[in-house]
């Protein structure tokens, strides 16, 4: 798992996203200030 910093000037949300593909939950308590969480695949899963 790894977990970095987010700004991005034309996210201007509030709230979580998980991208499901990437495997990365957005977390915006901010508008366009964040962080992004990572998570690294399970040995043997698809």
């Amino acid at each position: 798992m790894s977990i970095r910093p987010l700004f991005a000037w034309y996210d201007c949300w509030v709230g979580a996203y998980w991208d499901r593909a990437g495997r990365r939950l957005y977390l915006l308590p901010l508008p366009m200030i964040g962080v992004v969480i990572e998570f690294k695949r399970r040995r043997g899963a698809p």
